[in-house]
């Protein structure tokens, strides 16, 4: 089972993950790799209630009860992990399944170098082999990953061991994805795929589906209501989240309307 992998994770990484860290790691793969993985809104709102309280949600289906969401309350939390926590428990589940790579990272513009910094410094493998999809090559590249530009004319290769690519270019290279069929794919900030009418969306759910193993992160997966949730999980569980209607009937009070002519 997936679950027995937890000991594949470098004793480098698996050491500077906090107890609440563990219990996620271990929740992603007891749930076949694919989950949501996400804090609650309003956790950096003031130092005090972030070192009181700090809430791990990971979102998951059960065929029995349906949208099940599971609360774990973590004291003492400190300020200086908030942005690294997804980064780090992703990359240690990654690591689990290294037999899958390469792997597909969906993150948006800004993220990306930091992306590759967390790689290279908790994996310590070739900066090379770190690949960053970029809409411009110039600037320093002292780290020394493997940069290629959005906007070349010639192919796109993604023959890196991490690739990290923005939200935006997903529906330029869709097709080289999907020819890719990466096992691994990690979707940071996944609300931006909240938006069914968004080509990011319409464009990263089939590389989302076809992968074996998918995590997705967010702090803020709905910001106001359930349906916000629906194409997120529809990317973790196409099979079960077939309907956005009858999602919408179940868990947002949808009512349907008759008209007589």
């Amino acid at each position: 089972m997936l679950e027995d992998q937890y000991d594949r994770i470098p004793r480098c990484i698996e050491s500077k993950l906090l107890a609440f860290q563990r219990e996620g790691v271990r929740f992603i793969l007891q749930h076949g790799g694919r989950a949501l993985l996400a804090d609650e809104m309003g956790l950096g709102k003031t130092l005090q209630a972030i070192n009181s309280s700090c809430l791990l949600f990971l979102v998951d289906y059960n065929a029995s009860i349906g949208l099940e969401i599971i609360c774990k309350t973590i004291p003492n939390f400190s300020l200086r992990w908030i942005p690294y926590t997804f980064c780090f428990q992703a990359i240690a589940v990654a690591s689990c399944v290294r037999d899958c790579w390469p792997v597909l990272i969906i993150t948006p513009s800004s993220l990306r170098l930091q992306w590759a910094s967390m790689i290279q410094q908790w994996l310590s493998i070739p900066s090379s082999d770190i690949l960053v999809v970029l809409s411009q090559c110039g600037g320093s590249n002292k780290s020394g990953f493997t940069i290629v530009s959005s906007n070349a004319k010639g192919t796109i290769h993604l023959d890196g061991l991490f690739n990290i690519i923005s939200y935006d270019v997903v529906p330029k290279i869709q097709n080289l994805l999907m020819a890719s069929e990466f096992k691994v794919v990690i979707a940071d900030e996944s609300h931006f795929l909240k938006n069914a009418q968004a080509k990011r969306t319409s464009a990263s759910l089939p590389v989302i589906k076809r992968a074996q193993y998918a995590i997705l992160l967010s702090g803020t997966p709905a910001l106001s209501r359930p349906i916000e949730l629906f194409k997120q999980l529809e990317a973790l569980y196409p099979d079960v989240y077939k309907s956005v209607h009858e999602y919408g009937n179940r868990y947002c009070k949808g009512v349907s309307h008759y008209f007589l002519s």
